[in-house]
């Protein structure tokens, strides 16, 4: 069914749920199976591909990979990329006919609403945001108007059919949030508030909907939609120095569909860490500093590599010119936690939104210094790039130089872009931390999610995330993470150690020092 039609059908159940309850399973077992087959293509191709013996297959495999290197190479360049695209769809429906062993599609084909059910316990929801376009009353279910509805998915260990949850226009959420707004100290406090200064606007209009749903539940699955990809749940007050966090054990998933087939979060001392941090932007011949180098960056890889040596872990730990895009994607294969402490970056679409220059805040805590960069004249050639995944990413030492060039050559640039990062083979790795600005930012296409950074490195096959939503301070950062490894050690599980450590910055910082990182799995 084409995306035209799941519209025409979401639309149609808002009404008709009134008259059949039973049109809402159908919703919901489409919106798990588009979230799963979005980010599964890449993982699961290479899964079944190298668990095969089929040498044609590899082969052809090995080609698909080189074309989809080629194309972003000339992305960067600003070149045509039409005859190279047509080359690997071919190459790539190749593999998904000829490869037996491509199970990870028939399993995210086959999860519906029942098998989440089963994943739930008696206090705990999932909830399924969902997007679509609204059709115009008596037109034949064929015309829609130009309003965005988002919708609340929710079901229990109860539930004899998910309730769907009209929530609120897009134009509404835009109203707080600004459709292309800034991510600094100012604009942030604006929406969330302080733990003094209350701002119950968010609330209102995604949580308050579905109170009634909610009532005695302690936990809640949600996998966000559209532009509630910029939302940080844990934030949103409910009044004064209330905050969901302080409500409910909040868990960020990619798609519910995940309770089917949990990722374990254990951590355990046969662990590979690799630590990027401190790192030397420049090289001997940089003209212009873009990228501004960041202290707070080092002291903190130095101290969590400090607190996983204590605990006789396998730490590789790479600093100035040694944190390097090529020891990057040589080492991330084989790491099980891959921490990057650096400057990230993500540009809207050039056709929707001109750059504004960026510029430095002075607040009531002094000078902040951010984890994000300013704009220069290389910028432009990721800027410009009409590829979303070109326009997310990490920087590694040397990246000034291609910031400043003219033209692209050859070897790795220092920039790590999320195209890149999508055809790393990453499903030994079971956790990266982008302790950096945006990280958790990119393009929204309608209810196909987010393509940057976050997209890029679940298609790798990287189990949990923990990325940024808006410009982080370097001395907080510095302290959340520190916190979150000591903790890791103590409890051994990833989403504990996330949460202990949020609910301890929580109870010190206002939202804008604390809730811009969230974990996802």
């Amino acid at each position: 069914m084409p995306c035209k039609g799941f519209n025409l059908y979401n639309s149609f159940a808002l009404e008709y749920k009134k008259v059949d309850a039973g049109v809402c399973e159908i919703v919901y077992n489409n919106t798990i199976k588009n979230k799963g087959l979005l980010l599964k293509s890449n993982t699961a191709m290479r899964n079944a591909v190298n668990n095969s013996n089929d040498t044609l297959l590899i082969q052809k495999y090995d080609d698909w990979i080189t074309l989809k290197k080629q194309i972003a190479k000339e992305y960067s360049k600003g070149e045509d990329t039409k005859e190279l695209e047509l080359q690997a769809n071919e190459l790539e429906g190749y593999l998904v006919t000829n490869s037996n062993e491509f199970s990870d599609f028939k399993k995210v084909q086959s999860i519906n609403w029942k098998q989440v059910q089963t994943g739930l316990n008696k206090n705990e929801v999932a909830i399924e945001f969902l997007n679509f376009p609204l059709l115009i009353p008596d037109s034949s279910l064929t015309e829609f108007t130009s309003q965005t509805q988002y919708t609340a998915l929710i079901i229990s260990k109860e539930s004899k059919y998910p309730k769907m949850i009209p929530l609120f226009k897009e134009k509404q959420l835009e109203k707080i949030i600004g459709e292309f707004g800034g991510n600094n100290y100012s604009y942030i406090n604006n929406i969330y508030g302080k733990n003094k200064e209350v701002n119950t606007e968010l609330y209102n209009l995604i949580w308050k909907p579905m109170e009634e749903h909610l009532k005695d539940i302690k936990t809640v699955y949600l996998s966000p939609s559209g532009l509630l990809h910029k939302i940080s749940f844990s934030a949103i007050a409910r009044e004064q120095n209330i905050y969901l966090c302080d409500e409910y054990n909040i868990e960020m998933k990619s798609s519910t569909g995940k309770l089917v087939t949990p990722e374990s979060s254990l951590f355990n001392k046969g662990m590979t860490c690799s630590l990027y941090g401190g790192i030397n932007y420049n090289s001997d011949s940089t003209d212009t500093e873009i990228w501004k180098y960041l202290e707070g960056t080092k002291s903190e890889v130095q101290r969590i590599e400090s607190i996983l040596s204590k605990k006789k872990l396998n730490v590789s730990f790479a600093i100035d010119q040694f944190a390097t895009e090529e020891m990057f994607k040589e080492q991330a294969s084989n790491s099980d936690i891959i921490h990057i402490a650096t400057h990230g970056f993500f540009y809207p679409d050039p056709k929707e939104v001109k750059q504004d220059s960026a510029k430095e805040e002075k607040t009531e805590h002094g000078d902040l210094v951010f984890r994000g960069g300013n704009n220069g004249f290389g910028v432009w050639s990721f800027v410009k790039n009409p590829n979303p995944l070109m326009r997310s990413g990490l920087v590694l030492a040397g990246a000034n130089d291609v910031w400043n060039r003219e033209e692209q050559t050859e070897g790795e640039d220092g920039v790590l872009t999320a195209q890149e990062v999508a055809h790393i083979d990453m499903r030994k790795t079971n956790l990266v931390v982008m302790s950096a600005c945006e990280t958790g930012l990119g393009d929204i296409k309608g209810s196909e999610g987010v393509y940057g950074l976050q997209r890029a490195f679940k298609m790798a096959g990287v189990k949990f995330l923990i990325m940024s939503l808006w410009q982080v301070p370097d001395k907080e950062t510095e302290e959340f993470m520190t916190t979150f490894y000591t903790k890791l050690l103590k409890l051994k599980d990833i989403k504990q150690a996330f949460n202990h450590t949020q609910k301890e910055m929580r109870d010190k910082y206002d939202p804008y020092f604390w809730a811009a990182f969230v974990l996802i799995e």
